[in-house]
């Protein structure tokens, strides 16, 4: 075997498992620990890997969030069926948080045959299409939506009076995004957005995070929630959830709803 053939392979490993330890890929490619070493060394070099005493690690990226419109076109088809899979949960009589982003809009957008919901929104677009649904017959009951400061790039209320008005109030439910998740938490790009969906889960009985399996194993800039602080997960199963985010999530007694592509 060429020695990029391994390389190709020793990434792919890492990808799945997160770590690689240079006495395993020595047996497993039957070479030397010092060919190891060699690989890993111009691997890292690369920067495709971190090298530690005694094998390598995966480089955890931060993740930025991408504009709106980006947001939505991406990984589509998991954030619909997520969305629709959410929507089910939702009865009759609740009052229902619904954060803000591409997710959380396939929620609205899936909200048939319901009464008397109270569903309480800081985003402008995730209004419009509950206003439309309402006067479609498609659910009775009433809209809150939070005011506070505008971000006009992705036309939702944050800051200090949107936090006040949560503060205030209580659900059955709340419906929150995220940038990212790893095995130390819940993170999204922007602190005020954080901020806003960790009041939405102080303040629910029950918090279901809805982000699509692309969005596990990676870190972005502010830790808002740790797992103990949810209470479901819906993801696809497009990508592989790394095992140390399965540990933590159990260990919290989180519970994975994994819903399936249908062929």
């Amino acid at each position: 075997m060429f020695a990029d053939e391994r390389k190709v392979l020793i990434l792919e490993q890492l990808s799945l498992e997160g770590s690689v330890k240079i006495t395993d890929l020595a047996k497993r490619f039957n070479v030397s620990t010092e060919t190891i070493r060699r690989d890993l060394s111009e691997l890292a070099d690369a920067k495709k890997l971190k090298k530690v005493h005694g094998g390598a690690v995966a480089i955890k990226h931060i993740i930025h969030e991408k504009n709106y419109e980006t947001r939505i076109r991406q990984n589509y088809e998991a954030k619909k069926r997520i969305g629709q899979y959410a929507a089910e949960l939702i009865g009759d009589d609740e009052v229902i948080f619904l954060d803000n982003g591409a997710t959380t809009e396939e929620i609205a957008k899936s909200i048939y045959n319901r009464k008397g919901l109270t569903l309480v929104i800081n985003s402008l677009t995730i209004g419009s299409i509950l206003a439309q649904k309402q006067v479609n017959g498609d659910f009775t009951g009433k809209i809150i939506f939070v005011g506070g400061i505008i971000n006009s790039d992705n036309l939702i209320t944050t800051g200090v009076l949107a936090l006040s008005v949560i503060s205030r109030l209580s659900a059955d439910k709340a419906f929150i995004g995220a940038t990212s998740i790893s095995k130390s938490g819940i993170m999204m790009w922007d602190e005020n957005d954080g901020e806003y969906s960790a009041a939405l889960c102080r303040n629910a009985n029950e918090t279901y995070l809805v982000a699509d399996s692309s969005k596990f194993d990676n870190e972005s800039f502010y830790k808002f929630l740790d797992f103990s602080q949810i209470d479901h997960i819906i993801t696809d199963d497009e990508n592989r959830i790394d095992a140390g985010i399965i540990n933590a999530a159990d260990s919290n007694n989180v519970k994975f709803h994994l819903v399936k592509r249908k062929f």
